[in-house]
């Protein structure tokens, strides 16, 4: 209705909100579903499951521990945080946040369609925002820094032989020609790092790193 909705939903194919700002969560997983959230600021949390979802409208997508393909459409930014799980998200025609979240193997999130040019941005979650819960990745409270907490290498061949001083707090590195974003919790590469995520323009082609398109959430 127009004055907001919030609910947990279950078996869901088609969901359509109205002028007020909803808050749905899913209980189960979807397949091919579609979500139009309507106006107001609105917010989607899908099922601990395999989701494969079209969501217009909806200013904050959560994904959780499944496997989830995300496709935003139409012209309204948002922000998708990918969860636990392998997540495959595209974005849309506007500027979209896309949050990595994750620390573990097995869990991160591919990006399909980064576009810079659009002012889409690569979120690390850092800060303590209540909108995301603890902080996944620990930088100190730093900023992001090139050559410090943040750096891009030509292939897993450099980023082995990267170290990042940033006081033995964590640090990322992005891998050029795998469009891959690795971190480490004391700035070590060489020991070792997680994939967090994949960012690519077309679903293949690596995205040209740039410190400017990162921020912290």
């Amino acid at each position: 209705g127009g004055g907001g909705n919030a609910g947990t939903v279950s078996n869901i194919a088609t969901l359509v909100g109205g002028a007020g700002a909803d808050s749905i969560a899913f209980a189960t997983g979807v397949t091919n579903a579609s979500v139009d959230l309507g106006a107001g600021s609105d917010s989607l949390t899908l099922a601990s499951a395999t989701n494969r979802v079209t969501v217009a409208n909806t200013e904050m997508v959560y994904g959780d521990s499944g496997n989830d393909t995300i496709a935003l459409t139409g012209i309204a930014a948002g922000t998708v945080v990918g969860g636990g799980g392998m997540n495959f998200v595209t974005g849309n025609a506007a500027a979209d946040q896309f949050v990595f979240d994750q620390d573990g193997a097995g869990n991160a999130t591919t990006v399909m369609n980064f576009s810079a040019a659009k002012g889409d941005k690569i979120a690390l979650d850092t800060t303590g925002s209540p909108a995301f819960g603890a902080n996944t990745y620990d930088l100190g409270g730093a900023a992001l820094i090139v050559n410090t907490d943040l750096a891009d290498v030509v292939n897993a061949a450099a980023r082995a032989a990267t170290t990042l001083s940033n006081a033995g707090k964590g640090a990322f590195v992005y891998e050029q020609d795998s469009g891959g974003l690795y971190y480490s919790s004391n700035g070590s590469f060489a020991s070792g790092a997680v994939l967090v995520g994949t960012v690519t323009t077309n679903g293949s082609t690596p995205w040209t790193f740039n410190a400017s398109s990162f921020i912290q959430v």
